[in-house]
């Protein structure tokens, strides 16, 4: 793994230590460039279920996002969102929406191992 624990010994310590340094300096300045760091967490999650609703609609007239079979477009989209479904405090509230949750199973049963 590129952070954590590894089996290599005071190389592989070291080198966990400097990519660590890295993400922790570099990546709340790339945030900050891309205006997500600036804006209030109520102001992140309003935009975000925002789009989500925007989503729910769209999925109440169909079963996929693209065409009438399961695409990369569901694949690409149900990964990012299963993983913030699965690690997020606000899960229940991207679950109580019935057609973004009803696609995700259907993605989950179509392609389990996504």
């Amino acid at each position: 793994p590129l952070v954590g624990g590894s089996a290599g010994g005071d190389g592989s310590r070291k080198s966990d230590l400097v990519i660590k340094a890295v993400f922790k300096r570099r990546y709340p300045k790339k945030l900050a460039q891309q205006g997500l760091g600036r804006l209030p967490r109520a102001e992140v999650e309003r935009q975000f279920f925002g789009l989500l609703g925007h989503l729910d609609t769209l999925l109440g007239g169909r079963q996929w996002l693209a065409g009438g079979a399961l695409s990369i477009a569901d694949l690409a989209v149900v990964a990012q969102l299963s993983e913030f479904v699965r690690t997020s405090d606000l899960a229940p509230r991207v679950l109580a929406l019935p057609s973004v949750k009803a696609w995700m199973q259907r993605c989950d049963e179509a392609a389990p191992a996504y």
